[in-house]
């Protein structure tokens, strides 16, 4: 995750989600990806450059794709969530934070093959990382 800060208050910025899961079995060989990219937008309650501990609010556009891959089928998706958010930055030096947020993602996801997108609810309960403030 890396935000831009652009007021006191007020962030913008991107996040990358990645997923990948493998499962093997005697008949089979199956790995799953998901890839997102959010553009995010955030307000801050707290002061940025004072305080070590700053609790945060934030929406955002998500884009991406997800595919599965198999001995047997293949999947290709494109995905388009929309999220909001809520959290704590804990700074560890000026321009670091560690971050921990709870998020809610909906969006759709539509297969090359398939007339209608699937409806699909995405909710983190404790997404932890690092974020750079530039």
């Amino acid at each position: 995750k890396g935000m831009y800060i652009i007021a006191q208050s007020f962030e913008v910025g991107g996040q990358l989600d990645f997923d990948e899961t493998s499962t093997k079995s005697e008949e089979d060989t199956e790995i799953d990806q998901t890839y997102v990219l959010f553009l995010l937008i955030a307000y801050n309650f707290g002061n940025l450059d004072e305080d070590d501990m700053v609790f945060f609010v934030q929406g955002g556009f998500g884009f991406g794709s997800h595919t599965i891959k198999s001995d047997t089928a293949e999947y290709d998706a494109a995905i388009t969530k929309f999220g909001v958010g809520l959290g704590v930055h804990y700074f560890i030096d000026s321009n670091v934070a560690f971050t921990a947020e709870f998020s809610y993602d909906s969006g759709s996801e539509k297969d090359k093959d398939a007339e209608d997108p699937t409806n699909t609810t995405t909710i983190h309960i404790a997404r932890m990382g690092f974020s750079l403030f530039i």
